[in-house]
């Protein structure tokens, strides 16, 4: 009995290890999805499904550690889950953009907050529901980037279309949210062309999800005026 208790111990060990990781992952790329082999609670249930796109603004770079959340809007939720660059869901929890951002170092972004607070709203509607987000946003990316033929672009309706999967448990594409448009900004020639780029990519979305009238949410940035002589 007493040569059973170490082997005991040490899986014991490694079934709280990787269930926490599964839950909380850690905010670095691993080359093991953990998530494959303990996934989270409603890993398959049916999910409202969110893309997440743009650059930094999105990926997140607001800091992790901060004394200035009050209403405890970044903490991880059992009902809002991110599908991972392993197109596994996992729990969601900042950095949101952790394995997909890599050549960036992520923090806070607007994905989970925007998550939790329509969690909120739709169960008062419709009871107990379950959020999916699709981070595909990547820092410093002009919107040329997310031309449609691109590895962003295609990347991101990828991810987009394995995230409503039956074997994932189905879902519904509900929105894109867009965050994105500060490199554009820095050279005004590219601000001008800025709206016409958008349609295309917004026509592009919707061609290619078959999601014709597919809601885009998306986020406005000023033009840098430093520059500029008036």
């Amino acid at each position: 009995m007493r040569q059973l208790i170490p082997a005991l111990f040490l899986f014991s060990s490694l079934f709280l290890l990787f269930t926490f990781l599964s839950i909380y992952p850690l905010p670095v790329s691993l080359p093991f999805p953990f998530s494959a082999l303990f996934p989270p609670p409603h890993a398959g249930a049916y999910k409202l499904v969110f893309i997440l796109a743009g650059q930094s603004n999105m990926a997140g770079r607001g800091p992790l550690y901060s004394d200035s959340d009050p209403y405890d809007q970044y903490s991880p939720h059992l009902s809002v889950l991110r599908l991972n660059r392993w197109l596994h869901w996992e729990t969601a929890r900042e950095p949101m953009h952790y394995d997909i951002d890599v050549n960036k170092t992520c923090g806070v972004g607007p994905g989970l907050v925007f998550a939790k607070s329509v969690l909120q709203k739709v169960h008062y509607s419709y009871g107990e529901v379950v959020i999916g987000l699709v981070p595909c946003a990547v820092g410093g990316t002009k919107i040329e980037k997310w031309t449609k033929g691109l590895g962003l672009y295609d990347s991101a309706v990828k991810r987009a279309k394995a995230a409503v999967e039956a074997k994932r448990g189905g879902g519904r594409i509900e929105a894109l949210l867009w965050y994105q448009g500060e490199t554009d900004t820095v050279n005004f020639d590219d601000a001008e062309v800025y709206a016409e780029k958008m349609e295309t990519l917004i026509r592009n979305f919707r061609a290619d999800l078959g999601l014709p009238h597919l809601p885009v949410i998306q986020w406005y940035l000023l033009i840098y005026l430093a520059d500029m002589v008036f």
